[in-house]
């Protein structure tokens, strides 16, 4: 079940309007701030957390005529590719692009793939697209990415510009024990 973020963390702030994901319990319940900086997170499996994670990506790709970019760190080789296929069974439209680091990467390695998707990200806001920024938790705990993010889309300046980026940090992890970068998210969607 999806579950509405206790205080201390913050709501979308009223500087911020809420991207329609035509999903009801996240539209009502827990509105993804667009252009804004969202956590996904969840310690277990089974709960629906990818499908949800796929179903945003459809909810652009259909309702805003947009793109989604997906960055991460592959824990073993062919990750990526089973993570392409096992979204396209789910529906997926092809408009994902993909990219990958491994997990061994040094961090300069990882702030080199976060620059690649920024930049990817930006020339599709640029092009008029309403563009999702999945970026795994892994990759986000690096030092520097989430402040990276902020400064390039996940903040309300960006929001009221005719395309947005709105970016999906998603991990498995429990609220209150969460890595020190996530602290100061726009909004924080859990599934217990």
């Amino acid at each position: 079940k999806i579950v509405a973020p206790p205080p201390p963390w913050p709501r979308p702030q009223p500087d911020y309007p809420l991207l329609q994901t035509g999903i009801k319990a996240v539209d009502l319940l827990t509105p993804l701030p667009r252009g804004g900086l969202v956590g996904h997170f969840s310690p277990l499996a089974g709960v629906g957390f990818s499908v949800l994670l796929a179903q945003y990506i459809n909810s652009v790709i259909e309702l805003h005529d947009g793109h989604a970019l997906y960055l991460g760190l592959e824990a073993f080789d062919g990750f990526g590719a089973g993570l392409q296929l096992s979204w396209q069974e789910l529906g997926i439209n092809p408009r994902v692009t993909y990219l990958f680091g491994s997990l061994q990467d040094s961090t300069g390695a990882r702030l080199q793939l976060l620059a690649r998707g920024l930049a990817a990200a930006e020339a599709k806001r640029q092009a008029g697209q309403e563009t999702l920024l999945l970026v795994d938790s892994k990759l986000a705990a690096t030092p520097g990415v989430v402040t990276q993010l902020r400064a390039n889309g996940g903040d309300a300046s960006t929001a009221s510009l005719p395309a947005a980026i709105t970016t999906i940090i998603h991990g498995h992890h429990t609220v209150g024990a969460l890595p020190e970068p996530f602290s100061d998210l726009t909004t924080l969607i859990t599934f217990h």
